[in-house]
Parts: structure tokens; sequence; C-alpha cells
């Protein structure tokens, strides 16, 4: 993994950093943040809420409500 996330820095700062997008730079940085951190729980298998079991958990309520003023 660690090999991986350093491939993708050597690709895509460059780029980043020459034509001075900072704001995609600062986006860029902390989606692999997000990447990294998710990488490293679920090769240590620690074990982290399922994105589909959030959404889940926050839209199903939504959808009974609106079934039952539908009904």
């Amino acid at each position: 993994m660690i090999i991986s996330v350093v491939i993708i820095l050597m690709l895509e700062l460059p780029g980043l950093i020459k034509s001075r997008v900072w704001r995609e730079l600062a986006v860029f940085c902390g989606l692999l943040i997000i990447g990294i951190a998710y990488g490293i729980i679920h090769i240590f298998k620690l074990g982290i809420l399922n994105p589909t079991k959030l959404t889940q958990y926050v839209i199903e309520p939504i959808f009974k409500a609106v079934d039952n003023m539908l009904k």
C-alpha cells in the first residue's frame, strides 16, 4: 500500500504544484489521506462501519416516512 501511495504522489503532485491549483491539491491530499486511513483499517482488520450500512441507517427512516405518507 505504501508503494502505491508513493507512486500516486510521484505521478500527481508535480503536475498539481506546477499548475498551481491549490484547491485541487488540497482535495487530492484530503481524499488520499482518507483512502490511506481506510486502507490501513482494512489491512489490519480493525473493523469500521461499512459505508453502505451507514447510508442505509440514515436513509431508511426517510424512505419509511415517505412510504407511510403515500399509503
